[in-house]
């Protein structure tokens, strides 16, 4: 009898960004103003007002007064790292500097990440007392996808700001202060945010140089399908040629699942997609005397394709 099986973790146990994350917001989840965190862990994020768009896996602030999504407390307290990817359409609005953030939507009480802020292009921002770094060292600020990591570790009291992977700023603040912190993206405060935005994530504990990189290499990793786990083939029923594939959907935002089949020693072949969710799969009628083994991958037009799972194979 095929069982329904659990869910396992968004990211493989070992990938260096899987350990310790929160959120993750890919903007191509969620129905009208509603934002879904893919880890599901903190579901109802809205959008504030009605200047913003979504534009595929990523969100389009279009010249917004106070235009940002509204997150759930996330209890924040200690080591934290925050990520997003940006795209700045303009040097300046309304006479500043146009802004996006991820942070508190009140005064003084947390600390926020913050870019385009009069001549600084981040800001990893606790309430007076900032770690900044120019625009002007940063070749094509405006215009341009950008990975931005904030990192602090509270064991080293130690801040960094990474741009595309690289260690661009760093210093060694005083503790933020996470009490009762309204979490928001976007801009808030009653500053603007003109631009576009992407992946937004967040951790507990401090992400290391080694996980800035894998993460500037890999944009989509934390979001695109996860590789199928645990592929198994098995013989159909008595009197009939059919084999049997169970797997476990691993991801929770495939467009489906495209099933491959080799024959003896000849090449894998697409045989066969799947819709979003299914783990089961029946290869019926197939001619005797002969071994065939599969594999399953998650496929997302808008994300990338997961990698292969195990191959897994049945002789007839």
């Amino acid at each position: 009898m095929r069982i329904t099986k659990p869910k396992i973790p968004l990211l493989r146990v070992g990938d260096p960004l899987a350990k310790g994350l929160v959120a993750a917001w890919a903007f191509s989840e969620g129905v009208d103003d509603v934002v879904r965190d893919v880890t599901k862990r903190y579901p109802g994020a809205r959008a504030a007002t009605t200047s913003w768009e979504r534009a595929g896996p990523y969100i389009h602030f279009p010249n917004g007064l106070n235009a940002y999504i509204i997150l759930p407390n996330l209890g924040f307290s200690g080591d934290t790292s925050i990520s997003f990817f940006v795209r700045h359409r303009m040097v300046s609005w309304q006479g500043q500097d146009s802004l996006f953030g991820f942070g508190v939507t009140n005064p003084g009480q947390s600390c926020t990440l913050r870019t385009g802020h009069v001549a600084v292009a981040y800001k990893w921002y606790f309430w007076g007392n900032d770690l900044d770094v120019p625009q002007a060292a940063l070749p094509n600020y405006s215009g341009t996808w950008a990975n931005v990591l904030c990192v602090y570790d509270s064991v080293l009291s130690t801040r960094h700001v990474y741009h595309n992977g690289l260690l661009v700023a760093s210093d060694a603040p005083g503790n933020p202060n996470w009490t009762n912190a309204n979490y928001s993206i976007g801009g808030f405060n009653g500053d603007w945010a003109d631009g576009d935005m992407s992946i937004v994530a967040v951790w507990n504990r401090a992400l290391t140089s080694g996980a800035a990189r894998a993460l500037n290499a890999d944009p989509f990793r934390i979001i695109r399908p996860q590789r199928v786990a645990g592929l198994v083939a098995a013989l159909g029923a008595p009197g009939t040629t059919t084999i049997q594939l169970d797997w476990t959907d691993t991801s929770e935002h495939e467009d489906g699942f495209s099933i491959e089949r080799k024959t003896d020693a000849g090449a894998f072949g697409e045989i066969d997609t799947v819709g979003v969710g299914v783990e089961t799969y029946d290869n019926v009628n197939v001619p005797v005397g002969h071994t065939y083994a599969y594999r399953v991958k998650a496929e997302s037009a808008a994300l990338g394709d997961s990698e292969y799972s195990n191959e897994a194979a049945e002789t007839v």
